[in-house]
């Protein structure tokens, strides 16, 4: 595809975006960096205790308001023509800070599962690995990411929280 049409086609998509998702867009564009940055120096421990110390509350109506699943395709797309590295961990901060000034308000999750296409060649059969992700959910809404069991999450309303670790007789 030559240059010209690839830029024609963002300003179709972008024309095609209602006023606030372009708001989010800019705002995603321009933290997109930012996040990477603090997470690669400061670690996801300090940006937790910045995510706490800087709580704040939605203050749009709710016409103004981005779904969690356009927010998440809109941070995506904010952090690839950032050029940022695109791991849900940095991206899943952006979308929870916007979702505080874009509702509704947000949960962000951290999960895992088990993993066994990473095996090395040749070994048991019974290896497995470990993959996490992490991703932003309503406060109040249902689970997104079914395939991943949530290991920890923050909201402004409880802080950060672990999950409960599985009873000894529960299946793994």
């Amino acid at each position: 595809m030559r240059r010209a049409d690839k830029v024609f086609e963002g300003l179709e998509k972008w024309s095609a975006l209602e006023p606030a998702e372009r708001r989010f867009f800019i705002l995603a564009w321009s933290l997109a960096p930012v996040a990477s940055v603090l997470l690669r120096d400061g670690g996801f421990k300090r940006v937790l205790s910045w995510l706490g110390a800087t709580r704040g509350a939605s203050v749009v109506t709710s016409s103004e308001r981005v779904s969690i699943e356009r927010a998440e395709s809109l941070v995506n797309s904010a952090f690839h023509v950032q050029l940022s590295r695109r791991t849900c961990l940095p991206q899943s901060v952006v979308q929870f800070l916007l979702h505080r000034r874009y509702g509704p308000p947000p949960k962000l999750v951290i999960g895992v599962r088990r993993d066994t296409e990473h095996r090395v060649s040749g070994e048991d059969e019974r290896a497995w690995g470990l993959s996490a992700h992490a991703w932003v959910e309503a406060s109040d809404g249902p689970a997104r990411h079914g395939a991943y069991t949530p290991i920890l999450a923050f909201t402004d309303q409880e802080g950060v929280w672990r999950a409960r670790a599985a009873s000894p007789n529960s299946p793994p």
